[in-house]
């Protein structure tokens, strides 16, 4: 039997014991917070799960340095690796409250998770003896470690480049933004100041309408007096073919004059002129030159019937100059004499024939080089009189209008290094398409442009043609990008050329050529001058 001293003292070494151990024993809790941003194609429990695992690690490495003081204490050899890897066993974490989500001043959405870290000492000395133990546990564990650290560095470095990204496309942003309030601001102005100038406006109208009219009643007195003065040519002239060159010459003045007239009424060509009031004019115009054509057409056959008349008259006018007829024979005068006489009178006859003759033939030749001189001359009038109507038919095909449903839509491909442009695709009303190219010479803006490539507008440019009447046709595309300020344009299609333009054309290369050609031939053929 044991004595009860000895139950005494046994039951009061375990005490002292158990009191030893529960004062070695201690609970070391480590708390950290971690905030991250939710990344684009990222939902918030991934953010959640990454920001655990970052405040993990954080607290991990707090938690090393505490068992690396904790085995010097107690004398353990470990390597700092080695506690590292340990701290990452023992410990258990969990996340504290509940995650906060905030948004901030940019629109970026901010996760902040918190979490507690508890370290058991008392079970931190059976993990250091049994990895005293098995050292092999140790290294997979650290080898472990440094993998989820890589992967982390990853990660943070993918979230890195899509947050600079999404900044660049921020910014970028924002200057669209601002180019377009800049643009609403600069459209109020406008109008504020149309209503402030619409008095102005029709005072300047007024004011043009005058000047307009003083410049056409300079004109008509400046063609009173040429009318005059031909007037005054024509009454002092006596011979008959001068005299119809002269009446010729002023009916083809009287026409450059009355189209002069219709000139000076001409508004300016300019982009403050609507595709209604273009289409009009060219119908005007079209009107005119058929008008003047006609009227030239029927001058030109006057002018011919003209100098037709004149010469037949003149033809009819020249006859020989005979002499008179021989007397009879004298009773004095031998028969030899008398027949020398009737021979002199017939080579007289002959001879005053012959000059009759001449005269009829140079005046045939005259006849067929004046009518060629009129065709010629008819042909320069038409070019003088035709070339300001078709010049300002011209300038109104070239001009190029936008109209309200004129948008195209734009489809921009991805870009060619190569060639250092954008391959783009053109559609007008989803019928029409083209291919066309957006070169560019910087790499930064490209870039720039590809990123923000859904805010490139364009818009159809217009012109007038002659296809069943007057109409118009797309042919131009202009493109512009608001953010970059840039804008290009791409040509699409042709416009049917009016015919005037092309008749006009045809006249002064082929039709005024050839017929001073035949001119001058016959000029040289009959030595007459040219």
């Amino acid at each position: 039997m044991i004595s009860r001293k000895f139950k005494l003292w046994f039951i009061l070494i375990i005490l002292c014991v158990l009191h030893v151990s529960t004062a070695l024993a201690e609970i070391k809790v480590f708390e950290k917070a971690v905030e991250e941003i939710v990344g684009k194609n990222q939902s918030q429990e991934q953010v959640e799960a990454f920001a655990l695992q970052k405040a993990k690690r954080l607290a991990v490495e707090e938690a090393g340095t505490y068992i690396s003081s904790l085995t010097v204490v107690r004398n353990y050899q470990l390597a700092k690796d080695e506690i590292t890897a340990l701290a990452s066993g023992v410990v258990q974490a969990k996340i504290v409250g509940v995650p906060a989500v905030r948004l901030d001043e940019n629109g970026i959405i901010h996760v902040r998770v918190k979490s507690r870290i508890q370290v058991d000492t008392n079970v931190l000395d059976q993990q250091i003896q049994q990895i005293m133990k098995e050292k092999g546990t140790l290294k997979k564990l650290e080898q472990e470690r440094r993998k989820v650290k890589e992967l982390e560095n990853k990660l943070a470095n993918l979230k890195s480049s899509e947050l600079k990204r999404l900044d660049e496309l921020n910014a970028l942003a924002m200057a669209i933004e601002r180019e377009r309030e800049k643009q609403r601001l600069f459209l109020e102005e406008q109008r504020l100041r149309a209503q402030g100038e619409l008095k102005n406006a029709e005072i300047a109208g007024l004011k043009k309408e005058r000047q307009m009219q003083a410049r056409i009643n300079q004109a008509i007195a400046e063609q009173e007096r040429a009318r005059k003065k031909e007037a005054e040519a024509l009454a002092k002239e006596q011979d008959r073919l001068r005299r119809a060159h002269l009446e010729n010459e002023q009916r083809w003045n009287e026409l450059i004059r009355k189209s002069q007239l219709t000139q000076i009424q001409w508004i300016s060509v300019d982009d403050s002129l609507p595709l209604k009031q273009a289409m009009e004019e060219v119908k005007h115009l079209k009107d005119e030159i058929a008008n003047l054509n006609q009227r030239m057409d029927f001058q030109f056959q006057e002018n011919k019937k003209n100098l037709e008349e004149t010469f037949e008259r003149q033809i009819a006018l020249t006859k020989p100059q005979l002499p008179t007829d021989p007397a009879e024979k004298d009773p004095f005068e031998s028969t030899a004499e008398y027949k020398r006489r009737l021979a002199d009178h017939e080579a007289k006859v002959h001879s005053a024939k012959a000059t009759c003759r001449q005269k009829i033939e140079w005046l045939e030749a005259v006849r067929k080089f004046q009518l060629a001189q009129a065709k010629v001359d008819y042909l320069e009038q038409k070019v003088k009189v035709l070339e300001p109507f078709v010049n300002r038919l011209q300038s109104l095909q070239e001009r190029k209008f936008t109209i309200p449903d004129g948008d195209i839509t734009v489809t921009v491909r991805s870009p060619d290094a190569d060639r250092s442009h954008f391959p783009m695709l053109l559609a007008y009303r989803n019928q029409t398409t083209w291919n066309v190219y957006w070169s560019y010479t910087d790499r930064n803006k490209a870039r720039d442009f590809w990123k923000t490539r859904s805010y490139l507008k364009a818009e159809g440019l217009f012109q007038l043609e002659e296809k069943n009447g007057i109409a118009s046709k797309l042919t131009s595309a202009r493109g512009y990008h608001l953010g970059i300020g840039d804008q290009r344009e791409f040509r699409l299609a042709e416009p049917h050329i009016f015919s005037e333009i092309e008749k006009l054309r045809q006249i002064k290369k082929q039709s005024l050529p050839e017929a001073k050609k035949i001119a001058n031939r016959i000029a040289w053929l009959y030595h007459l001058e040219s």
